[in-house]
């Protein structure tokens, strides 16, 4: 497959920024149903990463998507 800019992210990096780019109420309705030391990881995550390009955003985004229809 081709590189793309989501590639020099984690897993949890990845999560992370798949929350941002949903944005804040719908991260929230998502974080709601997760356990508080994932909610606690994830934030730490988020602070961690710094700024995120629209570049890398999209490619996260995608790589979601493409796998959600693969399932």
């Amino acid at each position: 497959p081709m590189p793309t800019p989501a590639d020099r992210f984690t897993q949890l990096q990845k999560v992370a920024i798949f929350l941002i780019a949903l944005g804040e109420e719908r991260a929230r309705l998502l974080l709601s149903s997760m356990e508080l030391p994932t909610i606690e990881r994830l934030n730490q995550t988020i602070v961690a990463l710094g700024p995120v390009t629209p570049e890398e955003k999209a490619a996260v985004m995608l790589e979601f998507l493409k796998r959600r229809l693969a399932h």
